[in-house]
């Protein structure tokens, strides 16, 4: 029995064969297209019509390309990418960068190594934010990481055209007031001002002040957990001493994250305000009381102190002029990472949210 020679390599169909796979490797035809007829296809490629029609044969077989009844040779349509199909997690926060340090390492501890986590820093730029979240979600990442507060009390992005995408989301805070029906991570503004209280508390700090940018609806648990650990002690938080101050000039551009406190401060104390303890939510507000403290020549902490509930990165501003008391980014964007790693393992899951208040430890998860 004779045996049939085997194709070589330099065969006219076989060398055919290489370049097509490398114009579609090049996206000469695009998905799902119709390739030309193989009379067209000869004359584009200087073969014989015999050749096209072998090197298509090939192609077929191995499936690089797909042949349709009455319809000739096509392009197979792209396989329909999923979130999960990449590895990559995207972080996208309204915060200055600095700020967004201590969110990252804890998303790495809990993603690390089966994700890659890139990191989308909106510098305080509102309308970056919103663009920001559009682009990244265009790139079909495994899941998102979204933090930033609405200064307006409005949502920064469309949640709906993000809902769409499908991908998973975590949002990490309690400020953000889109509807995006997600896994949200807050740290409880109650517990964290209640530690504080209890320190108010333990050093005997009675002619207390609340100043604050939140909104009186943002504000309320602080206020609230503040006074439960004040109250056992008869130290008064009258809401006369609680003040609201509003922020546009810390989202301008450059931003200046300490200005719009510090001239709220220094009209408070112009107008003969006078306290022994100034409590604010973060220490950016900290930093600009503190300033409008220093300039007005009182002394500081002898007769005025500052205290800031939550850190930020503020401390080279103010050396060893703040006390903060409760800092715990790190492990909140560690819980965040952990509830979107499982969110991504199990899409069907019912999204909650998770009341953090210090270590792994998480409360109240509710529906």
């Amino acid at each position: 029995m004779s045996l049939q020679p085997k194709p070589t390599y330099n065969s006219r169909a076989v060398r055919l064969g290489q370049q097509l796979r490398a114009d579609l490797r090049r996206g000469r035809f695009t998905p799902g297209e119709q390739l030309p007829a193989e009379r067209d296809l000869a004359e584009q490629y200087e073969v014989s019509r015999s050749t096209i029609r072998r090197t298509l044969e090939m192609l077929v077989a191995d499936a690089c390309l797909v042949k349709t009844p009455r319809r000739g040779v096509k392009v197979p349509a792209a396989p329909a990418r999923t979130p999960a199909d990449n590895g990559l997690v995207a972080w996208i926060t309204l915060s200055l960068s600095a700020d967004a340090d201590e969110y990252t390492r804890g998303l790495h501890t809990a993603l690390d190594p089966d994700y890659t986590l890139g990191v989308y820093c909106a510098h305080a730029d509102t309308e970056y934010y919103a663009k920001l979240v559009d682009k990244v979600a265009a790139m079909r990442p495994a899941g998102i990481v979204l933090e930033g507060g609405s200064p307006t009390g409005l949502p920064l992005y469309n949640a709906k055209t993000l809902a769409e995408t499908g991908i998973p989301v975590v949002i990490i805070g309690e400020d953000d007031p889109s509807e995006l029906d997600c896994d949200r991570v807050i740290s409880a503004r109650f517990h964290g001002s209640r530690k504080v209280g209890q320190y108010l508390v333990q050093k005997n700090y009675r002619d207390l002040a609340l100043v604050t940018e939140l909104a009186p609806k943002q504000q309320a648990a602080m206020v609230r957990g503040l006074r439960s650990a004040l109250r056992p002690a008869g130290i008064p938080l009258p809401d006369a001493r609680v003040f609201h101050f509003q922020a546009p000039r810390g989202l301008a551009q450059p931003p200046d994250p300490y200005i719009d406190a510090q001239e709220f401060m220094a009209r408070l104390l112009a107008d003969g305000f006078r306290c022994g303890t100034v409590v604010t939510e973060h220490d950016y507000p900290a930093v600009g009381i503190l300033r409008a403290i220093l300039a007005a020549g009182i002394r500081v902490p002898e007769e005025m102190q500052v205290i800031s509930i939550a850190r930020c990165h503020a401390e080279a501003a103010s050396p060893m002029r703040l006390t903060t008391l409760d800092d715990h980014h790190e492990e909140l964007a560690c819980i965040a990472g952990e509830v979107l790693r499982r969110r991504m393992n199990n899409p069907a899951l019912r999204p909650a949210v998770h009341h953090v208040i210090s270590g792994d430890m998480i409360i109240g998860e509710t529906g």
